[in-house]
């Protein structure tokens, strides 16, 4: 979820026509996975389960009308569309109460009675922020290893 939040941000998803990409590219993806057995039984996915997270003219349209109406707002029914391949849309559920409770995301029912969330940038700072220390010891290991050859 951190790093589907965080991904988001650094990839410049922000406007509507963003959104709509990003769900086409979405659909791409679960199609090339329906072609591709043995990818989809690593995943723990059945074809059903990977087809059902597709946007459709019925789910794509609600998606674009949320993030219209409030950039980075998303449905947890189509956030856990997105994320079919890592969590079920129960865990998906659970994570984004947990998130709420920690100050990560906001959750508001609409009055369609779908739940909308969006992020308050603090797990995406935090995702960040461990990206960039694991980098930097990344780079302190390979700088000592570098020294310790150099001088054998």
């Amino acid at each position: 979820m951190a790093e589907f939040l965080y991904s988001l941000r650094v990839f410049g998803i922000s406007t509507v026509e963003d959104i709509e990409r990003f769900a086409d590219l979405h659909n791409d993806y679960v199609v090339s996975l329906t072609r591709d057995a043995a990818k989809l039984e690593r995943l723990g996915l059945t074809q059903e389960r990977a087809l059902g997270s597709m946007f459709t003219s019925d789910t794509k349209p609600r998606l674009i009308q949320n993030w219209s109406e409030r950039p980075g707002a998303i449905d947890q029914s189509n956030l856990a569309r997105f994320l079919v391949a890592v969590m079920s849309s129960e865990t998906c559920r659970k994570i984004l109460i947990d998130f709420e409770l920690a100050g990560f995301v906001e959750r508001k029912r609409s009055p369609y009675g779908t739940v909308i969330i969006w992020s308050t940038g603090r797990i995406e700072n935090i995702f960040g922020l461990m990206l960039r220390n694991l980098r930097q010891a990344v780079e302190v290991l390979n700088t000592a290893d570098s020294q310790k050859m150099s001088s054998n």
